[in-house]
């Protein structure tokens, strides 16, 4: 039974996350079309033809998007909503649930406080990521919402039904494909924040998981493989290929620029443990646990040689993988990449930076993590207030 102070704090908790996400999603609610690659979804649900997102999505193995858009219709065309609105509340609704979910991950699986858990829900809204959501196409986040939530039933419940609709749940989260690598390094981590006397007793978890997982990857690549145009999209890369290996090893160079927002509260926790105000630190094991759900966040798109750099420098945008990303500016031979589209392959990665942001900030007193949280959260709505600024100039433009 939770304790009624429990309670209020998650309350209050979830009432920053709400105002966050409110902050990271307001610019996208003020634009009233649809863009990119978006754009063809508009012209289907607006004129109700079809064939074209049929051959985007079913080809492609996108067979739970098709739905989804030919749902936006019928709001479009049998109520007073216009389906737009109707898609941004359904993006809104799967990153507040993110953000929660990550609340969650954070008390159960890394043990951090009540205050710490609510900082790393609130950056999940506040990390330069949600600029992208003014393509209608990134409904996809709505996965991996589904994809925690079934996690956290299927671990925490009770068996029974609960148990039932986590696995339906992690199931249909696997339409988005990086989640079949995240689903499997989201149960090791779980597994690894058991008490070892109780890790015996995981089997069920483990075949189930699996057996799900087994299941979409002989569906989605043996049974009914993808084709088409993007047949060959997410190719998975070979790393004793030297071309391949140094694609690949970009990509985690790219994952790494994200180290930068770590830097203003460690160097406070430095400062901090310097006039010996610190606290301990999470034990060896959490940060293992931390790092089996990073691995996890990252390695889908590793394997294909994709990432989201933060920045990249300017003298090696003569490379395709940097180039696609560039942002038309650059300070200091940098080139700041928070607009541009490759963000979106962070949409998993969100989770345990602010996890790991949560996790350094457990180890101030009361005065210094407000601090620590001051710039965490600043740090954000700076690289974040740039990708808005970016999209509304691009928008303009277009």
């Amino acid at each position: 039974m939770k304790s009624s102070s429990t309670r209020r704090y998650q309350q209050k908790a979830l009432l920053w996350i709400l105002i966050a996400s409110g902050l990271a999603m307001l610019p996208v609610w003020l634009v009233s079309r649809d863009m990119w690659d978006g754009m063809a979804a508009a012209y289907a649900v607006e004129t109700g033809r079809f064939d074209g997102l049929w051959l985007w999505f079913i080809s492609s193995n996108w067979w739970l998007l098709y739905p989804v858009y030919q749902g936006l219709a019928w709001v479009h065309t049998e109520t007073p909503f216009a389906w737009l609105y109707a898609a941004k509340l359904l993006m809104h609704a799967s990153l507040i649930g993110v953000a929660w979910e990550t609340f969650l991950l954070a008390r159960q699986r890394l043990g951090l406080s009540l205050r710490d858990a609510g900082l790393a829900g609130v950056l999940v809204c506040l990390l330069p990521v949600w600029h992208m959501m003014y393509d209608s196409i990134h409904l996809v986040l709505a996965f991996v919402w589904l994809g925690l939530l079934g996690h956290r039933l299927l671990t925490t419940a009770q068996a029974g039904p609960s148990r039932l609709w986590g696995l339906v749940c992690v199931a249909l989260s696997l339409q988005l494909n990086s989640m079949v690598v995240f689903v499997f390094m989201l149960q090791l981590a779980w597994w690894l924040s058991l008490p070892s006397d109780q890790r015996k007793s995981a089997r069920g978890q483990w075949l189930a998981v699996l057996g799900v997982l087994a299941s979409y990857a002989l569906l989605s690549r043996g049974l009914l493989p993808p084709s088409g145009p993007n047949a060959e999209y997410n190719v998975v890369l070979r790393p004793w290929v030297w071309g391949d290996l140094k694609r690949q090893l970009a990509a985690v160079a790219m994952f790494g620029t994200w180290v930068v927002l770590a830097l203003p509260i460690a160097a406070l926790l430095c400062m901090a443990l310097w006039r010996r105000q610190a606290q301990a630190l999470p034990s060896l094991r959490r940060w293992f646990v931390l790092a089996s759900i990073a691995a996890g966040a990252c390695g889908a798109y590793i394997l294909v040689g994709k990432g989201p750099a933060l920045f990249f420098p300017v003298a090696a945008s003569q490379s395709y993988v940097f180039a696609q990303m560039h942002a038309g500016g650059s300070f200091l031979g940098f080139a700041p990449t928070s607009d541009h589209w490759i963000a979106r392959h962070a949409f998993l990665w969100v989770v345990p930076v602010a996890l790991a942001l949560g996790a350094l900030a457990q180890a101030f007193d009361s005065r210094w993590w407000r601090v620590a949280a001051v710039l965490c959260v600043g740090q954000s709505l700076i690289w974040l207030g740039h990708g808005h600024w970016a999209k509304h100039e691009r928008a303009a433009m277009e």
